[in-house]
């Protein structure tokens, strides 16, 4: 025997051996059985609600429902940029502001921004599943509504950070009747 048929008989029948304990110990994959509902655990029906059918399937229990304006209702900590229309910072502000629900219907999802404006002006949001709520347009042939100052324009939206956020973004736009144009974005915490 030769010394290269030694090496190839101590190299091939480990590998060999190896290969076929590899192959040998393998087991055919199976899936889970699919576990059947158990009828436990329950789930809001109500296409309004921000979890619309979290949780199903399960049983119907409409009291877990959670409604846009839930979200926003309570007082948070605001602070804002006010920018003109080339951008430039204009002013800086912290304030207490609340949302109020003033809806009377599961349906419309209304509240109001309380204690933005000096003076208590209100300003009227409309909310949506989608954790955004919009100012409501209330001037007749116009976008937007009046502004604290009972003669410019608002229009604009804040939107939660995610569903279980104390975060929320604001940006409004204020058109005065001077036509001068302000930004106003800001972030809130939830107090």
């Amino acid at each position: 025997m030769q010394l290269k048929d030694i090496k190839n008989k101590y190299i091939l029948a480990p590998l060999l051996l190896g290969l076929v304990s590899f192959f040998a110990s393998c087991e055919k994959h199976e899936d889970k059985p699919i576990k059947d509902w158990d009828g436990e655990g329950f789930y809001c029906n109500d296409p309004e609600a921000v979890n619309y059918n979290w949780g199903f399937p399960g049983n119907i229990n409409d009291s877990l429902c959670i409604y846009p304006t839930d979200l926003f209702v309570g007082d948070w900590i605001l602070t804002d940029t006010v920018f003109n229309d080339t951008f430039a910072i204009v002013e800086i502000q912290e304030r207490t502001i609340s949302f109020v629900n003033k809806s009377d219907d599961s349906m419309s999802h209304l509240m109001e921004l309380q204690g933005y404006c000096n003076n208590n002006t209100p300003i009227v949001l409309q909310a949506n599943r989608f954790m955004l709520a919009s100012l409501v347009d209330l001037i007749e042939d116009d976008l937007g509504q009046l502004g604290c100052d009972g003669e410019s324009i608002l229009t604009g939206f804040i939107r939660l950070k995610d569903f279980q956020s104390d975060t929320l973004y604001l940006q409004i736009m204020r058109r005065s009747a001077q036509d001068d144009n302000f930004t106003i974005k800001g972030t809130a915490f939830k107090n």
